[in-house]
């Protein structure tokens, strides 16, 4: 059996040169170097997929920060329209409050230098 043992082995060997030598031909190893590049394109393929996708996902997030700025921009052009209607009633109220008190003025000088229940209304008419 000792000498049978190393003929099994010379035999595997012998058939996997044979095997060996059959699958390198020159055709089959331009068809293993296409299979190759076709399997090299594919993961360059997948690789900008991935990347397509990673870019779509930032790009939605930067979308909704743009919309929840839009929103802020509609609420302070709000604010700011709200102040300016604020500031105009208050620039309405200080020439009301003038006024009031100019003819407070003008009463109070009538009575002190004509007496009496004079008053500016009564000069006027």
């Amino acid at each position: 059996m000792s000498v049978l043992a190393p003929l099994a082995v010379i035999h595997i060997m012998s058939a996997k040169r044979k095997t060996r030598s059959s699958t390198s031909s020159p055709e089959e190893k331009r068809a293993r170097d296409k299979s190759e590049e076709a399997d090299e394109s594919t993961d360059a393929v997948l690789d900008a997929l991935s990347v397509a996708e990673d870019m779509g996902d930032k790009l939605d997030r930067i979308l909704k920060r743009l919309e929840k700025l839009d929103i802020i921009e509609r609420c302070l052009d709000n604010v700011y329209t709200t102040m300016a209607s604020i500031e105009d009633s208050i620039s309405k109220l200080n020439r009301d409050v003038k006024a009031v008190g100019n003819k407070l003025l003008m009463n109070k000088f009538i009575k002190q230098n004509f007496g009496g229940g004079r008053t500016l209304k009564s000069f006027r008419s």
